[in-house]
């Protein structure tokens, strides 16, 4: 259940980033 929730998040951060990424760029 942790391990889930822990890959969750680290998928929401990743895509979150990639997103101000293309933003910026």
């Amino acid at each position: 259940m942790t391990l889930s929730y822990q890959y969750v998040i680290t998928c929401k951060t990743m895509s979150r980033t990639l997103a101000l990424y293309y933003e910026y760029v």
